[in-house]
């Protein structure tokens, strides 16, 4: 694995370091722990799919549902495939919407853990 694929996947390394972190004492419910992983493990295997179906020509997901994907917490997974699966890494544009989608969720989570939160 070269050096800059280790330095790509620092943010998500340390957001799911930070999740388990404020799961265990309790800071933030099982659920939202376990939505997380689930969510990130189905975008990594969302785009293992669309890259075995890029190399082979069939139908490919539509990119608006990968970025949709990070959106609601996939983004870690997105992250990890991207870097070892070698996919949407070159696409400008895609990149851009996705660190959109990393910004955004993370935005949400701090609000989540903040005391500002007088939702949940």
């Amino acid at each position: 694995m070269r050096q800059g694929t280790l330095i790509r996947l620092i943010p998500a390394s340390i957001f799911m370091m930070i999740l388990t972190l404020a799961y265990v004492p309790g800071f933030i419910p099982r659920e939202l722990f376990l939505g997380y992983l689930g969510i990130s493990l189905f975008t990594y295997l969302a785009y293992a799919t669309d890259k075995t179906s890029s190399e082979r020509g069939g139908k490919r997901t539509q990119e608006s549902s990968l970025h949709l994907l990070s959106t609601i917490g996939g983004w870690p997974g997105a992250a990890f495939a991207q870097q070892l699966l070698r996919h949407k890494t070159q696409k400008l544009s895609f990149r851009v919407v996705y660190w959109f989608t990393v910004i955004g969720n993370v935005g949400i989570f701090i609000w989540y853990l903040s005391p500002y939160n007088t939702l949940f």
